[in-house]
């Protein structure tokens, strides 16, 4: 039985004329990744490259993830020393990878991942990823708000990204949950993300679209904006029959007849208890009577 479905579309952008992002969709081995490109023409496409195969070779041999990232970062240095490419090029990246009934989700710099569950109601998108970037840490200090982040001038500035020359390493940063039926996983490059906010992106998963359709109208909408960037973005969604608990040890619904039915004993159990104290009252005020009348 399929049990995951997915979509993809990238394109260039409506200012740049090329693309330097990466992408890998994978539904047999269950990784799906996107890499965004930086350095400028050839070199952000050559270090987002580099990324995503290095990220699948690593992966498929039974790396873990977050060491895959950091493996990656490693590569794309030494590419560098062997001139390929050119100096300063990187590349940020998110990554997610499928894992029996959970998924896990790794990522370096500004590329995002959210969850969209219906179960959730009204607010059905959540971010999972957190931003390595300058402006995240002023959101993160109550400096400046989202909307802000968006527009501020030094938004491109990353703490983190795979390439980069004064990293030893990076830390990858990962999430981990459980796989339900009706759930979405959505990856982009900041492309998408600089457009967009949070409400906009959900509004549009909101609509019921087809997979192929919904990331398709992700990346108009994003270049119905000014499309400064180029955008990538992977659909993932989940078609299990069956949702493993986060947490086993949740408390659970109360039963209501379960309930009336231990109140109606409670009650009759106050009966008894009161019938008897009444029966016992009695017979000690009427042996105390009959105790006085013998002696007085």
């Amino acid at each position: 039985m399929k049990t995951i479905g997915y979509a993809y579309a990238t394109d260039k952008g409506r200012k740049r004329s090329h693309n330097e992002d990466s992408y890998l969709a994978d539904a047999e081995t269950g990784l799906f990744v996107i890499a965004d490109g930086m350095g400028g023409y050839e070199a952000g496409a050559t270090a987002s490259a580099i990324v995503v195969q290095s990220v699948l070779k690593d992966v498929s041999n039974g790396m873990a993830l977050e060491k895959a990232l950091n493996t990656a970062h490693h590569r794309v240095l030494q590419s560098v020393e062997k001139g390929i490419g050119r100096p300063g090029m990187g590349a940020t990246v998110v990554a997610l990878k499928i894992e029996g009934s959970d998924y896990r989700i790794a990522w370096v710099g500004d590329s995002r991942a959210y969850l969209w569950d219906p179960r959730l109601g009204k607010s059905g998108l959540k971010r999972l990823t957190h931003d390595h970037s300058f402006v995240q840490k002023m959101m993160d200090s109550g400096v400046i708000s989202e909307n802000e982040a968006r527009l501020h001038p030094q938004r491109n500035i990353l703490t983190q990204a795979l390439g980069a020359v004064e990293l030893t390493d990076v830390a990858a940063e990962t999430v981990l949950g459980a796989i339900c039926h009706g759930q979405k996983i959505l990856l982009c490059s900041d492309g998408l993300t600089t457009e967009l906010a949070d409400v906009d992106i959900e509004a549009i998963m909101a609509r019921n679209l087809t997979d192929q359709a919904c990331a398709e109208a992700l990346l108009n909408a994003a270049n119905a904006q000014e499309g400064k960037d180029n955008i990538t973005v992977i659909m993932v969604s989940f078609m299990a029959n069956t949702c493993r608990a986060d947490n086993e040890d949740d408390t659970l619904p109360m039963d209501i007849d379960l309930l009336k039915q231990s109140a109606g004993a409670r009650t009759g159990k106050r009966t008894i208890y009161r019938a008897f104290l009444g029966a016992f009252l009695f017979l000690a005020i009427a042996a105390g009577a009959y105790w006085g009348y013998l002696n007085f």
